[in-house]
């Protein structure tokens, strides 16, 4: 796409817009300043842009180093976002570029992987194989920085503008192997990799991944002809693997591996002598029959210590392993092992199993008192949070959301949980307790919630209980009142703005706040919002004297804006139509002070205004843009009020001013 075809679309307000839109369209034209030639006759499609004006060619364009590049990648980069491809004449820095710009990124990190391919390698010829031989060889520091590098160009086929250049390869090559990727890193004899699409369990095949790797590093396997017998043999006595320079493991977890291996496998353990085996064998047979065996092994493990098998086990051997047991709770869990042990007869063979039961069972101690009075307040407390739940349920179907019934009724929920209240059951006299043993600072949420559920009542039968049952408790002001004197003022400013609740609820606090503070009823609100609180002390409500004289700042500066008749109207009319304080820019122009009547608010004044806040004289050291970008978007606010059918029907806006820039 010729410099030309990519100026004309600009200018159409294509892709880009702002100021980069306005920086591109100046580089173009500088660069046929530069050519000699009109902009409409400018050609250089990629790549012949940038061979010839290479990198480092600054001096001989008159610019310095920094100019000419920002002047230099502005061209390249509109020439990839409207015609992706090897703009740059280097297909990897192009990729480069496609990665910054598609991907948002400061800075490309593709150079650490493509700086370490063979010379003249395209992005194109990139194999899986090519990256891995690479990696190999490098050293560990520079192997870091690699991985990184091509992790960024797998990224790049996500990358919309980069899968438009054309210049990644047709295939996407698998990821690097990670140090815990034990598969991918050694090799694995085929009856091993076969038995390994077998395994359902995770747990297992992240096992065999790692012992496979452990073996070959010992010199027990050697990944070509293993069979799953040879496995089964290399399991016991592993070396430690950190030794042989492998990824560290506890003791713990190897066995857990090494155990889960063989349990896979299944047949004899290496690991277990004959008796040791048996027992092995009879836990295995009865978790596969369905039956319970948590608490055999305290039988089983010094059973299996003094050579007893399970066919040969007698009631007296038990009784010589409890008295054994230096651990009060244990003769507990051996009873019922010995239970668990007697269950699997008629179940298991005969052959594994004594001639006769063992016959000692667990007998739990008695606590019928304690377990009636357990199940009792289980029952409670199960009933409040049911009816919590159902009250919930009731007030979202009413319309309310679930974050405000939660911030509503969480507090007075909580406690009625914790001493077992359902709704139902309040009362003046628990509603009451709870409030006697709330913190002072928290006794106004659960008043507000009980209002809230008086006000429910008459409006859900099912809860019309509320009506009689809790007290008609008010959340109490803390802010002292608003001032007679000034209150109506206060309401008519409020109306004025047209502000909205909360706005009115914080403006009443902060004036009742400081009237009080200041012990003056009959004060005016003009002069109250003028009120200067460095001095005054606001008692209980000091923490808070910063908000407080945040908004009366907020009032005073709306009050104290030029208005006149003209801009009075307009106000009034804007209001009228239903926009709030929060969205309405007459205020917000106003205060840039355009002159007498909304007709002063023209595009040579916006323009003039621009060009002040911008300049490094009016504004030193280095202008203010950032007011200039504020201008511009509550003059775009302002010419939105046209879309208003009453506003615009009042005659009272000049038109509309448009882009300044």
């Amino acid at each position: 796409m010729k410099l030309c075809d990519i100026h004309a679309a600009l200018e159409a307000g294509q892709l880009l817009s702002g100021d980069r839109a306005f920086a591109t369209l100046v580089a173009i034209e500088q660069l046929a300043a530069f050519e000699g030639i009109p902009v409409r006759f400018l050609g250089l499609a990629a790549p012949q842009f940038a061979q010839l004006y290479p990198l480092h060619d600054a001096a001989t364009k008159g610019m310095g180093k920094p100019q000419y590049q920002a002047w230099r990648k502005a061209i390249l980069d509109a020439q990839m976002l409207f015609d992706p491809g090897n703009v740059d004449g280097d297909p990897w820095v192009s990729l480069g570029r496609a990665e910054i710009l598609g991907a948002g990124k400061r800075k490309a990190t593709l150079y650490n992987f493509w700086k370490q391919l063979p010379a003249r390698t395209p992005p194109r010829d990139v194999t899986e194989t090519l990256v891995g031989e690479i990696f190999r060889a490098l050293p560990e520091d520079l192997a870091k920085r690699y991985r990184i590098g091509f992790a960024s160009f797998l990224q790049l086929f996500d990358n919309d503008l980069a899968r438009r250049t054309g210049l990644l390869p047709v295939t996407r090559p698998a990821r690097l192997p990670k140090v815990h990727d034990h598969c991918r890193l050694v090799a694995m004899a085929p009856d091993l990799r076969e038995w390994r699409t077998t395994l359902s369990a995770r747990r297992s095949v992240n096992a065999l991944d790692y012992l496979n790797r452990l073996c070959l590093a010992a010199g027990r396997l050697n990944g070509e002809t293993d069979t799953l017998e040879d496995l089964r043999h290399s399991l016991p006595n592993l070396p430690n693997p950190e030794s042989l320079g492998l990824p560290p493991l506890t003791k713990v977890v190897l066995r857990a591996y090494v155990t889960q291996l063989l349990r896979a496998l299944g047949g004899p353990d290496p690991h277990l002598n004959a008796v040791e085996q048996a027992w092995s064998d009879l836990r295995t047979a009865a978790r596969t029959a369905g039956c319970e065996t948590s608490k055999i092994w305290a039988i089983g493990k010094p059973a299996a210590a003094r050579g007893i098998p399970p066919s040969r086990i007698t009631a007296v051997d038990v009784t010589d392993i409890m008295r054994s047991y230096e651990q009060n709770s244990m003769p507990a869990t051996c009873r019922i092992g010995c239970m668990q042990f007697d269950a699997l007869r008629g179940i298991l063979s005969d052959t594994s199993l004594p001639p006769e039961p063992l016959g000692i069972r667990h007998v739990p101690r008695r606590r019928i008192a304690r377990a009636a009075a357990a199940t009792q307040a289980c029952r409670a407390s199960t009933r409040a949070r049911h009816g919590w739940k159902d009250l919930y349920a009731a007030f979202r179907a009413r319309g309310w959301s679930a974050s405000k019934v939660s911030t509503t009724f969480a507090p007075f929920k909580m406690r009625c949980l914790a001493a077992g209240h359902a709704p139902e059951d309040l009362t003046l006299d628990i509603f009451r307790a709870l409030e006697a043993d709330t913190a002072t600072a928290e006794q106004p949420r659960l008043r507000n919630a009980v209002r809230h559920l008086r006000a429910f009542g008459q409006d859900d039968p099912r809860y019309a209980m509320f009506r009689h049952s809790l007290p008609d408790v008010r959340t109490g002001r803390t802010h002292g009142g608003v001032p007679e004197t000034c209150a109506a003022e206060l309401e008519t400013l409020l109306d004025w703005m047209n502000a909205a609740a909360p706005t009115r609820r914080s403006a009443r606090v902060a004036v009742g706040v400081v009237a009080d503070a200041l012990g003056r009823p009959d004060i005016p609100l003009a002069d109250l919002l003028r009120t200067d609180l460095s001095g005054f002390n606001l008692g209980k409500h000091e923490p808070r004297k910063k908000i407080h004289a945040g908004k009366l700042q907020s009032l005073c500066r709306f009050l104290d804006l030029p208005w006149t008749p003209a801009w009075r109207e307009l106000q009034a009319v804007v209001v009228a139509s239903g926009l709030g304080a929060k969205h309405n820019p007459v205020p917000k122009v106003l205060a840039w002070r355009p002159g007498t009547a909304p007709w002063g608010v023209s595009l040579a004044w916006a323009q003039d205004l621009d060009r002040k806040l911008r300049s490094t004289l009016h504004n030193p050291p280095h202008g203010r843009a950032d007011l200039a970008r504020s201008l511009a978007r509550k003059l775009a606010a302002f010419d939105m009020l046209h879309e208003l059918p009453q506003v615009a029907a009042s005659g009272l806006l000049p038109p509309k001013i448009g882009r300044i820039r």
